[in-house]
């Protein structure tokens, strides 16, 4: 059981003509025990309920890992989504320092917000 999904956002080119062009390419690899999502591309807040969806679809004896070595940029939402699902049990491999920097930030910040 794999599977390929695309979020895909239109795009005209130089002529004025429609294009679609990928935005975050989602692949799943089925091993014993663990499923591992695999993120390639740009990572944005639109991609998050599609992911949520495929998190909950696996079983719960199934552990859920993300793989994020091909993940280039990712918006503030999606970082947000990265660290609480990390924090429900999902594990981030791969996962780029800028984004791992991002998320310690955002955990920090919101840990101050949470003590005023």
């Amino acid at each position: 059981m794999g599977g390929l999904f695309a979020a895909r956002r239109p795009r005209r080119d130089r002529g004025g003509c429609k294009r679609v062009r990928v935005t975050l390419k989602i692949d799943t690899s089925v091993l014993p025990g663990c499923t591992v999502l695999i993120l390639s591309g740009r990572m944005e807040a639109s991609h998050i309920a599609q992911l949520k969806e495929l998190i909950d679809l696996q079983r719960p004896s199934q552990r859920t890992v993300m793989d994020l070595k091909d993940v280039k940029l990712a918006d503030r939402d999606a970082v947000r989504f990265l660290g609480a699902c990390e924090d429900a049990g999902v594990s981030l491999r791969h996962c780029p320092a800028f984004i791992r920097e991002w998320i310690a930030r955002e955990e920090a910040e919101g840990g101050e917000q949470n003590e005023e």
